[in-house]
């Protein structure tokens, strides 16, 4: 996955999305909430998203290693789909 980018934006209440671009496509997102300073800045994963064609090719841990090496401090929320909860444990915290 050597092409794969990634851009981010934040809204105007402090929410993050990561973008993930594969040769110029946006192929996933992740979405944060704004920093909680009353959980050490942490940021809860709203939601992740991957363009169905491109699922199960790490895109998704990508970002979220992504958001952790830039500062984000990612964590998971607590209400989970079936998806979120074996990604959650796949990439830990």
């Amino acid at each position: 996955m050597t092409n794969l980018e990634f851009a981010t934006i934040e809204n105007a209440i402090g929410q993050t999305t990561i973008l993930a671009r594969l040769d110029s496509e946006i192929v996933g997102s992740l979405e944060l909430t704004a920093p909680r300073a009353f959980q050490n800045d942490a940021r809860l994963v709203l939601m992740v998203e991957v363009h169905k064609n491109h699922r199960r090719q790490g895109i998704a841990s990508a970002m979220w290693h992504f958001a952790k090496t830039q500062g984000f401090n990612p964590h998971h929320e607590l209400e989970q789909t079936e998806n979120g909860r074996a990604w959650a444990l796949a990439v830990g915290e």
